[in-house]
């Protein structure tokens, strides 16, 4: 389990405007790097990398884009790069329910293995388009912006999931409640 984030890194001198984001943004680029399954070791370097792209980006003071939706775009290339050179551990795909009643599965620490757990069934654009629209908040157009796809593509992708999401937890639920498991 990864730890809280440090926002108190030591960030070298920068504008307040740069500060305002960083310190708007930190929390949204940590927890995007945290949930693809970067190790805590790496975590910090890279969201420190991300806030040095943005800060030299074009685009960062274009009043269209929304800073998050950069912040979102820069993270992506910067896992992307990262993941070339260090494969990231691959997560359990299975849900252990051995010895749990019918109504303990849904305890809150367990939901959260669910949730897990039925993420992990889903492909990386639809893991990626359910966390940005689901956990961080934002809307199908700025996913849109920050993928580069249409909004149609998105809603289509967030669709899909959130389908594959309630069968996960539909099944889950039923093995519990059954005594049931795989």
């Amino acid at each position: 389990m990864l730890s809280s984030p440090d926002q108190s890194l030591v960030v070298p001198s920068i504008s307040r405007d740069m500060r305002a984001l960083y310190d708007e943004h930190f929390p949204f680029v940590w927890r995007y790097m945290a949930q693809r399954g970067v190790t805590s070791s790496a975590i910090d370097d890279l969201v420190l990398q991300v806030f040095r792209i943005v800060r030299e980006h074009p685009s960062r003071r274009d009043p269209q884009r929304s800073r998050k939706v950069l912040a979102c775009m820069v993270a992506r290339q910067v896992l992307r790069e990262y993941k070339r050179h260090n494969p990231l551990p691959a997560s359990p795909a299975t849900l252990e329910t051995e010895g749990e009643g019918p109504t303990s599965i849904f305890t809150r620490d367990s939901m959260a293995e669910l949730l897990d757990a039925s993420l992990e069934g889903l492909t990386e654009v639809q893991r990626e388009v359910f966390l940005l629209i689901e956990g961080e908040r934002m809307t199908s157009r700025e996913v849109a912006d920050a993928l580069g796809v249409a909004e149609a593509a998105v809603q289509a992708r967030l669709d899909s999931a959130i389908k594959q999401v309630n069968a996960f937890v539909a099944r889950a639920r039923s093995q519990s409640v059954w005594g049931l498991h795989d």
